[in-house]
């Protein structure tokens, strides 16, 4: 096989490479059965919630809002990933568990948590989704995602059917967000508030809490902070199982071959000397 061939074969091969999916993030949210019928703090799963002063909500003793374990949440057979245990500190998969807000709640709110951290450019696809159903059509939710100490929100509104609690296992509407950096996909959050898994506390923003304009450039940088930011107040918004999927170039297999390849070009053939 002579050079030319050998780097045109060599270019078709590492063009052609193989891509691995995995589940880079879910929280369930997950309660055993049975469980006391309360409604749960989300610090217990190291997520926190910001009202629309900017303020973080301390659900302790507050009723009606938090993670219900009344009902099913939505699906009932997956487990945490990267999201830490369940509330009794198993790993399992557990059917009850929602994320929801009443309209005592205020508007808008920010449900977030900084857990996991990752870089977005490392991933050819990366997608963001919940299960959602909400009480009133009015009521939306978006995707937030916090970079370089910064936080944006998806320009995209989602909003669901008029879904009761009771409904919510079999009619939440699963939701998803393929990520886009340009800064047309996004807008600007005011809030500058945190929260600390280690302590389970959370840090009061400066001001009210608001939407700003589109970015003024693509966003770059880890990802160092998710959720959902929450618009209306008409009634009880919920979500359930929030997940981040991502698709990475894998070009061990081209490698493989091109190794292979180089290999058989570098063989010579034998020489026999005839008698």
């Amino acid at each position: 096989m002579n050079l030319c061939k050998i780097v045109l074969t060599l270019a078709c091969l590492l063009s052609v490479t193989t891509v691995d999916a995995a589940v880079i993030y879910r929280e369930t949210f997950g309660r055993p059965v049975p469980d006391t019928n309360f409604d749960m703090h989300t610090s217990v799963f190291d997520w926190a919630d910001f009202g629309s002063s900017g303020a973080w909500v301390d659900m302790t003793g507050i009723a009606n809002f938090g993670i219900n374990g009344s009902t099913n949440g939505r699906p009932i057979d997956v487990a945490n990933v990267n999201a830490g245990p369940n509330s009794d500190g198993t790993f399992g998969a557990y059917a009850r568990g929602i994320h929801y807000f009443l309209a005592a709640g205020g508007t808008p709110t920010l449900s977030m948590t900084p857990e996991y951290s990752f870089d977005p450019s490392i991933y050819e696809t990366l997608t963001f989704s919940w299960y959602e159903g909400n009480a009133n059509v009015s009521d939306t939710m978006r995707l937030a995602l916090r970079i370089g100490g910064q936080w944006y929100v998806g320009a995209t509104a989602f909003s669901t059917p008029a879904t009761s609690l009771g409904n919510f296992p079999t009619t939440a509407e699963l939701k998803q967000v393929t990520y886009n950096p340009a800064p047309a996909n996004w807008l600007t959050l005011n809030f500058d508030g945190s929260y600390d898994t280690g302590t389970d506390t959370g840090t009061d923003s400066s001001g009210a809490m608001s939407l700003g304009a589109a970015p003024g450039a693509a966003l770059s940088g880890m990802i160092t902070g998710f959720g959902v930011y929450v618009e209306g107040a008409a009634s009880t918004r919920r979500f359930d199982t929030f997940e981040i999927d991502g698709m990475i170039p894998e070009p061990a297999s081209a490698m493989l071959a091109l190794v292979g390849l180089v290999a058989l070009a570098m063989r010579r053939p034998s020489r026999f000397v005839s008698v």
